[in-house]
């Protein structure tokens, strides 16, 4: 069942109070206008309270379907009659405007008229003001003055002297903080110019100004001031020359010496050498000699002593040499061994 709350055709009755700005006649007229779908809907209220009350089925689905296309009609009735009548309100209204512009081409001309003969001294005095503001803001501008803040137009002459007077002491002193100001910046040039050109003067014996001197400003000292400084650096760079030539001269003298002496020592060196080589030759050939005389005197020493021996065998007469020699002793160790050397 639907619920919904549907307002009726007396709720929304047109109330003649909500249209209080609208006369009698015309109220009856709109509701004349709308009076045929008026009817209709009511006729049509019935049988949807029945509708709406019915269970839902397929065939109130249906009867509600053709109840609400002719409710539908209505509304489109309704809408035809109100773009109707809002077409012949708005035919009414532009004819009304019309006849009011014509009338007030005709009445605003003379108005206008009157009001500039009404407003004649006003207007003179008005375009007396306007030329004297111009002619005092033209002046006063030439001085770069803003005279936006002040009334020119009513300002008396003797307060209008006053402040073209102040505005030209501004611009003198403006001129002259600027002339100043000019005046500081060139001569600041001036001075950094004569500072870099006057290093660059002494870029080449920079090395020979004092530190002191190097601290000092080039810019601001005198000539004669930089002349001497310049003087000082070309001494000293003299005076270091000298001293450089001075000491390659020692450095010169010191590396011939050195040169001499490497020489006398390289020549003692090899005269050295040579004197150790013959004599380690010379002690080569004594040590040969030497080892050649022992080897003759050991050779003819070992000759007499198998001579000497052999005839002390013959004498002793034994058959073994080994035994004579363990008889003899350790006296006779040495022909033993010989003994055994020979045996």
């Amino acid at each position: 069942m639907l619920q919904k709350q549907i307002k009726t055709m007396n709720e929304l009755a047109i109330k003649p109070q909500e249209f209080n700005q609208l006369s009698q006649e015309e109220v009856l007229e709109i509701e004349k206008a709308f009076e045929p779908m008026t009817t209709m809907l009511k006729a049509l209220e019935e049988e949807y309270t029945t509708i709406t009350k019915k269970e839902i089925s397929e065939s109130v689905c249906v009867e509600a379907r053709e109840l609400r296309l002719r409710v539908k009609k209505t509304r489109v009735l309704a809408d035809k009659a109100r773009k109707e009548g809002k077409s012949s309100y708005m035919i009414r209204a532009n004819a009304i405007q019309r006849f009011y512009n014509i009338f007030l081409c005709a009445v605003e001309e003379k108005e206008n008229s009157l009001l500039e003969i009404e407003k004649h001294y006003q207007i003179i005095e008005a375009k007396r003001k306007d030329a004297l503001r111009e002619e005092r803001w033209n002046e006063l501008t030439q001085y770069n003055f803003d005279p936006d803040s002040y009334k020119l137009d009513i300002m008396s002459e003797e307060e209008y002297q006053k402040l073209l007077c102040a505005a030209k002491i501004i611009q003198r002193t403006e001129e002259k903080k600027a002339e100043e100001k000019k005046a500081e910046e060139e001569r600041q040039t001036m001075i950094e110019n004569k500072r870099t050109s006057r290093k660059y003067m002494l870029l080449e014996r920079w090395q020979f100004v004092s530190d002191e001197q190097k601290k000092l400003d080039f810019g601001i000292m005198s000539k004669e001031e930089f002349l001497e400084i310049r003087e000082d650096a070309i001494k000293a760079e003299r005076a270091y020359q000298k001293e450089q030539k001075k000491i390659k001269d020692e450095n010169k003298r010191l590396r011939k010496e050195a040169e001499e002496q490497k020489k006398k020592q390289d020549a003692l060196a090899t005269a050295l050498k040579k004197k150790e080589d013959e004599e380690a030759q010379r002690k080569q050939i004594d040590d040969a000699a030497e080892e050649q005389r022992l080897a003759e005197i050991k050779k003819r020493t070992e000759q007499v002593n198998r001579a000497r021996f052999k005839e002390w065998l013959k004498e002793c007469k034994y058959d073994s040499t080994i035994d004579i020699c363990n008889k003899v002793g350790n006296k006779y160790i040495l022909y033993r061994k010989i003994a055994e050397f020979t045996i």
